[in-house]
């Protein structure tokens, strides 16, 4: 997305996962107030990028290889903590015969005693080297210091699922930070929180996927108003740190602001192919927003709109003319991506 699109619309719609539903879902899908909302949307090809990279050519802040926003810059000042900084999250590796497939901390579902047991091993090993992992919650872990390798994999709820291969190639990571992660690794496989883990059936915590660095801008860069509606905690950290507003209603929204919506509870159980979860969600989007812009869209409160499925495509709808009595059916079918095989 170019400014120059951010500029044009009056909402922006961040969406991943709309197009990459379980295909049992499609009749869903075809039914929806949102494929209602879409009628008459033309599509434009756009770069596929991550969800994060999208919000942070939305909040302009886009940074660092895969253009995400430095969201660790930002948690970093929430939690005080003044050095070089990334993201180390805890996730699980799991190896095949020749690969490697990214299972994220939020499907480890981590307890806070499991992290913090982890992480004090780890900065017993790393205080040599001037680095410490700071907890901003049991998923989402920072790694602080002057020598904090300058790599970045891209945020690891755009890996989840996938061969990690392409990740690590992009990453360009040197043979230091190579070494210190290997270094972590075996820390973490003979850790004692990862022995209780697997008696119990649960996966291992084996390493750290490091990303979301970068400075942030000033937050007087933003070019117009800008207010956010969000569930999402790292969304809605980006836009406090950048003092945008967000709005929990749809309809507290100032018609006289540019409006970024942001939700993506639909992405994990379309990569996971959970039918009944997808179209849960697909429903609450719904009743939360869809029907809410196609009513504001006729009245002429928002004569605009863009939805972004992170897929490579941006969909562009204009105000409904009230004399235009029919609109062409949008075919989900023509959009939908192939089932994804995640096993």
């Amino acid at each position: 997305m170019t400014a120059a699109m951010q500029k044009s619309a009056d909402l922006y719609f961040i969406l991943p996962g709309l197009f990459e539903c379980p295909h049992s879902s499609l009749d869903c899908l075809q039914n929806s107030s949102l494929v209602n909302l879409m009628r008459g949307a033309r599509p434009q090809a756009v770069e596929q990028q991550s969800y994060e990279a999208v919000l942070g050519c939305a909040f302009d802040c886009a940074s660092g290889l895969h253009g995400c926003p430095p969201i660790a810059s930002a948690q970093a000042e929430r939690i005080g903590v003044r050095s070089n900084v990334v993201r180390a999250d805890p996730v699980h590796l799991k190896v095949d015969r020749d690969s490697a497939r990214l299972i994220d901390a939020d499907a480890l579902d981590i307890s806070v005693e499991e992290s913090t047991a982890l992480r004090e091993t780890l900065n017993s090993h790393l205080q040599a080297d001037g680095l410490h992992v700071h907890e901003c919650n049991a998923c989402e872990w920072l790694l602080a210091g002057e020598g904090v390798p300058t790599v970045d994999m891209g945020p690891p709820s755009y890996a989840y699922g996938r061969n990690i291969d392409r990740f690590i190639v992009e990453a360009g990571m040197a043979n230091e930070g190579k070494q210190l992660l290997t270094e972590i690794q075996m820390l973490l496989h003979s850790h004692p929180v990862n022995q209780d883990r697997m008696m119990n059936g649960k996966l291992s915590v084996n390493s750290l996927w490091v990303w979301g660095a970068g400075d942030l801008p000033q937050s007087d860069r933003l070019y117009t108003p800008l207010q956010v509606a969000s569930d999402d905690p790292l969304t809605r950290e980006l836009a406090t740190y950048l003092g945008l507003a967000i709005v929990d209603d749809f309809e507290q929204m100032a018609i006289d602001s540019r409006t970024v919506i942001a939700d993506r509870a639909m992405f994990r159980p379309a990569v996971d192919n959970s039918a009944s979860e997808w179209e849960r969600e697909l429903e609450r989007i719904d009743n939360k927003y869809a029907k809410k812009i196609h009513r504001a869209l006729k009245i002429g409160t928002v004569k605009s709109v863009i939805i972004a499925p992170c897929d490579g495509r941006e969909f562009h709808l204009q105000r409904i003319s009230p004399f235009k009595f029919w609109q062409p059916k949008f075919n989900v079918r023509e959009f939908i991506a192939p089932q994804k095989d995640i096993a």
